[in-house]
């Protein structure tokens, strides 16, 4: 069994400025509530890539610290510049697959954000993470404004 839920956003942000908060790993919890943290593993400060590997921990405090000790780490599965961010958090009997894909518009930026749970414990990992994730996109993105300064000094 299966889950998955979009969500599509207009930003009234050049995507330049859209696309480096949340290329930024280490930006989600500031903008998503449901996300303790994610973050690079080899803590380098370049763009990613296909393959990389990120820490996610999510929120609330006690499913962080069973998920934090027993998942291993998610990987970056697609980077394109402005075009589409995903990775992938495999699970037990399945794994979660989280995906943002840019749209220049002429009121600034469409975001759609997509998150997937697929294998045999999709349907737990669907209430347990999936859902809070994916809850509140069109209101955690009104939060991505304001964040570029932070995601470029990041980079430096």
């Amino acid at each position: 069994m299966n889950w998955s839920h979009s969500s599509t956003v207009t930003l009234p942000e050049a995507m330049a400025d859209v696309w480096e908060v949340i290329s930024t790993p280490e930006l989600l919890p500031e903008w998503n509530p449901a996300v303790s943290k994610l973050e690079r593993q080899d803590k380098s400060k370049r763009r990613l890539v296909p393959g990389d590997r990120l820490d996610f921990v999510p929120q609330p405090p006690i499913m962080g610290s069973i998920h934090s000790a027993t998942a291993p780490p998610a990987v970056v599965t697609e980077f394109r510049l402005e075009r589409v961010f995903e990775w992938r958090q495999p699970q037990p009997g399945g794994g979660m697959t989280v995906r943002w894909d840019f749209e220049a518009v002429a009121a600034g930026t469409q975001v759609t954000q997509t998150v997937t749970l697929t294998g045999l414990g999709a349907k737990v990992f669907a209430e347990t993470n999936g859902k809070p994730f994916a809850a509140n996109f069109e209101r955690n993105a009104r939060m991505i404004p304001g964040l570029e300064d932070q995601a470029r000094a990041y980079r430096q």
